[in-house]
């Protein structure tokens, strides 16, 4: 649900599917979405792991249009609803979300298991790294191997 809770995204095969909750009375039979996000051209997996919507700032309006999805083949989408595209901005993740906003920009994090990286976002597609920590255990393994146990 977007972050005023005028929209509302929908995990489908291959899709993530947008619905306006001002125009669309979801149930009723019928219902069309007003916008689809086909995933196949980002990731042939077309699986969702993750969809996030940007968080308000302080001192600004609501950011309804903004998003992230991270695919099952592990692509970070950005992209802003309406809009019929999204950007390829890293790979290997398997988790992100967005920071909360300060009215100065937008930035989100995300983990590759391997290290958490904290990004500024301008347009869609914009991104660039402010800070990268590593998740590295004193053994040398990281914590997604201490998750699966050494795997």
């Amino acid at each position: 649900m977007s972050a005023d809770g005028s929209v509302l995204a929908v995990a489908a095969p291959s899709t993530v599917l947008f619905y306006s909750l001002t125009s669309t009375t979801l149930g009723t039979p019928g219902a069309e979405p007003d916008w689809a996000l086909g995933l196949d051209s980002y990731d042939p997996d077309g699986r969702v792991r993750q969809i996030a919507w940007r968080k308000a700032g302080e001192g600004e309006g609501p950011a309804v249009s903004d998003f992230l999805v991270v695919t099952g083949g592990g692509h970070l989408l950005l992209g802003r609803y309406g809009s019929g595209r999204a950007a390829s901005v890293a790979q290997g993740v398997l988790s992100a979300d967005w920071c909360p906003g300060d009215g100065r920009g937008a930035e989100l994090a995300y983990s590759t298991g391997r290290e958490l990286v904290v990004a500024g976002v301008g347009e869609p597609g914009e991104v660039w790294h402010v800070a990268r920590l590593p998740l590295e255990l004193p053994d040398g393994g990281c914590w997604a191997q201490a998750r699966h146990g050494g795997r």
